[in-house]
């Protein structure tokens, strides 16, 4: 089936905006599981330090 100019370039621009939008979106998922596992950390870190001082 032949399309024409403008339908290829209907769909090629909405590929764009796919590959753009899912960028973008893994990213911020990315950048919360970054944030979810320094929170842990800190908090580990926060329990096993207020332990040794309780333990002095």
């Amino acid at each position: 089936t032949e399309k024409s100019e403008q339908q290829e370039l209907v769909e090629d621009l909405f590929q764009i905006i796919t590959v753009f939008s899912c960028k973008l979106q893994g990213k911020r998922a990315n950048k919360a599981k970054k944030l979810i596992r320094e929170l842990i950390q800190e908090e580990a870190d926060g329990k096993s330090h207020k332990s040794n001082v309780d333990t002095k």
